[in-house]
């Protein structure tokens, strides 16, 4: 290598030294994450009437009629799983939800006789028929939710009651797996823009403070970015921030299931051919989902509830993960009120296909976790929405993982009791914690006593000097006398 070439690789390898590192891409947002906020979005829903209006035409699909009681007056008397896992007795001993109306955006509610005393069963509108009345339940589905929430079974004799008996309940009709838009899509009815209705039209409800949903939208997550911008979402997501941080409602929403076939786990009317067969969402990076669930995924400001198995505690197969996922509720071994018209008992199977099978799903979840917030609504009502939600997610039964959370079961399983009784900071009158100045006040350093040593080291140096001096008398006399 002569000196030309020897100089031109020592200057690129210079050159290689003193070049930066290239900086690799930052990835972009998470497929699940939805756009901020668009509050404008909000003034572009059409305006509203107090019965609700249906944006399309719907007709019922063949003959198949509404849900009738098959069974009649059946009493039930064992006690619900579900229910000894919550302590709803308990809980109830410090509240029954009293001055604390629930919409509940659903199928309809049948007004059964747990549910219609005293004037509790209210109804919000229908957004499925133009002369519909949101007090008739075809699918049965809204009318097993109700139940849930808050059926009074007081002097009955049953095991069973709602987790508010006391609390009202706005009956809002959205959707049902027995009428479509009368499109060229055959849509199912209801779709994101009537719930973006449906859920303004419950916050501007003085009375209302608590709205819950088992109604969900699944898409994949190739085409969630698609969806989340769409403009009914757009106008979705700002009728939930609406609800909660304007109108001081906290807003309930079914974290939805997997769906094995064109058929919904718990029958709720939810559209969800377009997550058919796709994979649970758990891969190692848990903001990697294959699907997205809608309400679910404004996580800020829904409280998305999973399901868990009551007897055991662990997450329903059918329950779908997510970084979304706020709380866990029992969806297995419900019981709840007969949902036929006619029916004045209890029920815990329904009907798919023509077969009787246990009612699961997270949309028997969310209503647990809508009960236990009219609970703590009403006994703390001082408390705003944002502060409820606090509550609910700090009292649970946290789950392993950082935080006290995990994408299965969210803050862990609601606890009841422990929502109703707990001292939180900041919390009814309980000032927060400050943080206190503490002086580190050290020990002084031990100051060791020198005086012994001193006195020895001393000793044993005259010793040695006299010793010294005796041996050189010694020599010198023996010198003196020729030894």
């Amino acid at each position: 290598m002569n000196r030309v070439t020897r100089g031109a690789a020592f200057v690129a390898a210079a050159l290689t030294l003193l070049t930066p590192p290239a900086i690799a891409a930052q990835p972009g947002p998470s497929s699940w994450q939805p756009p901020p906020v668009d509050m404008a979005a909000l003034a572009s829903l059409p305006p509203e009437s107090a019965a609700g209006t249906p944006d399309d035409n719907t007709y019922q699909l063949g003959q198949t009629g509404c849900i009738t009681s098959g069974v009649g007056n059946v009493p039930l008397v064992d006690r619900p799983p579900a229910q000894d896992m919550m302590a709803i007795d308990q809980a109830q001993q410090f509240s029954r939800g009293a001055n604390v109306t629930v919409a509940e955006i659903d199928t309809g509610v049948n007004p059964h006789p747990f549910l219609a005393t005293n004037g509790r069963l209210q109804n919000g509108g229908d957004y499925i028929l133009t002369d519909g009345n949101a007090l008739q339940d075809c699918d049965g589905h809204g009318t097993i939710v109700a139940g849930i929430i808050g059926a009074d079974t007081r002097g009955k004799g049953l095991a069973f009651t709602g987790v508010a008996p006391d609390a009202k309940i706005l009956a809002i009709k959205h959707t049902s797996t027995l009428y479509t838009a009368q499109d060229a899509n055959n849509r199912p009815a209801g779709d994101l823009q009537t719930l973006a209705e449906a859920i303004r039209y419950a916050a501007d409800q003085p009375a209302v403070k608590v709205i819950t949903m088992s109604v969900d939208d699944c898409t994949t997550k190739e085409g969630a970015q698609l969806l989340l911008t769409s403009p009914s979402a757009r106008q979705l997501q700002a009728a939930i921030h609406y609800a909660v941080d304007v109108k001081d409602k906290v807003v309930v929403a079914a974290a939805g299931n997997l769906q094995a076939s064109s058929q919904n786990t718990d029958q709720n009317g939810q559209n969800a051919s377009a997550c058919q067969n796709v994979p649970q969402n758990d891969n190692p990076n848990p903001n990697d989902v294959n699907q997205v669930q809608v309400p679910p995924v404004y996580a800020n400001d829904v409280v998305s509830v999973a399901s868990v198995d009551p007897t055991t505690g662990a997450p329903s197969q059918f329950t779908v993960w997510g970084p979304w996922v706020t709380i866990a509720a029992p969806g297995q071994g419900i019981t709840s009120v007969d949902p036929g018209k006619g029916g004045t008992g209890l029920s815990n199977v329904t009907l798919d296909q023509g077969k009787q099978v246990e009612m699961q799903g997270t949309s028997f979840a969310a209503p647990y976790v809508a009960g236990v917030v009219a609970l703590v609504r009403s006994r703390f009502p001082n408390l705003n929405a944002r502060q409820v939600m606090y509550r609910i997610e700090a009292t649970a039964q946290h789950p392993s993982g950082p935080n006290g959370r995990n994408n299965q079961v969210g803050y862990g399983i609601i606890n009841p009791v422990a929502a109703l009784t707990a001292v939180i900071p900041g919390q009814n009158g309980v000032p927060v914690a400050k943080n206190t100045q503490i002086r580190a006040v050290l020990p002084m350093e031990a100051v060791k006593d020198w005086a012994p040593v001193r006195v020895a080291m001393i000793g044993t140096a005259a010793g040695l000097v006299l010793l010294l001096g005796t041996l050189f008398v010694v020599r010198s006399r023996r010198r003196r006398r020729g030894v």
